[in-house]
């Protein structure tokens, strides 16, 4: 449901539902990009993982024992962190502000690479995260494992974000034939 959800909010937040304040964020810009993009990755930790763990802690303590439940939310919050990270990945803009260029969304794709991979590695990873959830050694390892790959994909993140000076409000067109400019001397 997680990975639904954020790939989701993800997808939606490319559609422009506040193009016409886009001028005021070019403006009145105060902080740096990074701090800018920086609270979007907060955003998105609070509007997709949050909902989800809450659900999620609820029903497990009803219905498992207290110490399964535990390690399961710890190992579901770090993987929702990681996702947030890879959905934001290359994201240099302000959520709902940006122009929007007609089928870049690719949204079949998305659907099948979801369908097609991403739903068969939740599955493995459902069945491994069970053989673990009663052995220690195993889930402090694996769960050491996902907080150094949140540390790594948050790290590159941070880099291409710090490197990056302007937020982008519009969407470029590629051009289909590049110059040489060989007349120009």
């Amino acid at each position: 449901m997680m990975s639904l959800i954020i790939a989701g909010i993800r997808i939606l937040s490319e559609i422009p539902i506040a193009l016409n304040a886009n001028w005021t964020f070019r403006i009145t810009r105060i902080d740096a990009p990074s701090a800018y993009l920086r609270a979007t990755r907060t955003a998105m930790l609070w509007l997709t993982v949050t909902p989800v763990w809450l659900i999620s802690a609820s029903l497990f303590f009803c219905f498992w024992p207290r110490r399964l439940a535990l390690a399961h939310l710890a190992v579901l919050a770090i993987f929702g962190m990681i996702l947030v990270e890879l959905s934001l990945h290359r994201f240099h803009k302000l959520p709902f502000t940006c122009s929007y260029m007609p089928g870049k969304g690719n949204l079949q794709f998305v659907f099948w690479a979801f369908a097609l991979i991403f739903l068969p590695l939740i599955n493995a990873a459902a069945r491994f995260e069970l053989r673990i959830l009663d052995r220690p050694v195993g889930l402090c390892t694996t769960l050491a494992l996902l907080a150094a790959v949140l540390a790594g994909i948050r790290r590159y993140n941070a880099i291409s974000i710090n490197s990056l000076s302007e937020i982008q409000f519009d969407e470029a067109v590629t051009p289909e034939i590049i110059g040489l400019n060989l007349d120009h001397s």
